[in-house]
């Protein structure tokens, strides 16, 4: 990586500081801080933690699901299967590749971080799994746009609440959903921008420990 006659235009160093911090030695050192004295233009150190290689699994399986096939989502005249092409875009368009420390290098050849935007105003996420889980007591399944406009409902009889904008609550409540999902409280499958939420098979709940 310091000798190469005719280097990228930036190394990466990846490493699993979680579970497998780097250890060097004597050589090892000197080669390391030769590399870091390239400056951050041309070399960086990329410390993924177990939650960054995670969600690489995530991406990956869910990709992978969309070749063989195996993904799906409910339309209006019934199921329809999603490709390779569509899942990544979509992926890209939500912003999940973005806010990779790893992949928004590899990708897009920054560090970008997508936080809501400012005027959006935090939903109270422990109200918000309660709704979903309140909801799904009674309904097989439901998608996290109708999720939304019930939150907004709830939230707006409340005294001296204003009204939220749905475009501003749906991705924090996409973001409950996907959580409960990890959690195995709940199944999600993606829709675009929107998810498709049911209860979860006994099979995926998970007991907390």
């Amino acid at each position: 990586m310091v000798e190469d006659a005719a280097p990228p235009e930036c190394r990466y160093l990846v490493s699993d500081e979680d579970r497998r911090p780097l250890k060097l030695g004597a050589v090892g050192r000197k080669t390391y801080d030769d590399l870091i004295g390239l400056g951050d233009s041309r070399f960086q150190h990329v410390k993924v933690t177990f939650q960054d290689h995670a969600e690489l699994d995530a991406f990956e399986g869910v990709v992978r699901a969309a070749k063989t096939g195996d993904l799906e989502i409910d339309t209006a005249t019934g199921a329809r299967r999603l490709s390779e092409t569509e899942v990544t875009e979509s992926l890209h368009r939500q912003g999940f590749f973005a806010k990779h420390p790893l992949l928004s290098r590899l990708l897009l050849g920054e560090v970008t971080d997508t936080p809501p935007p400012v005027s959006a105003r935090p939903i109270d996420r422990q109200r918000a799994r309660e709704t979903i889980a309140s909801y799904l007591s009674w309904r097989t399944g439901t998608t996290t746009r109708e999720l939304t406009q019930l939150f907004i409902e709830l939230e707006a009889k409340k005294a001296g609440s204003k009204k939220m904008r749905a475009e501003e609550v749906l991705p924090q409540i996409v973001s409950v959903a996907d959580e409960m999902h990890k959690e195995g409280l709940i199944y999600v499958t993606a829709q675009e921008d929107d998810r498709f939420v049911q209860v979860a098979p006994k099979g995926l709940r998970r007991s907390k420990t």
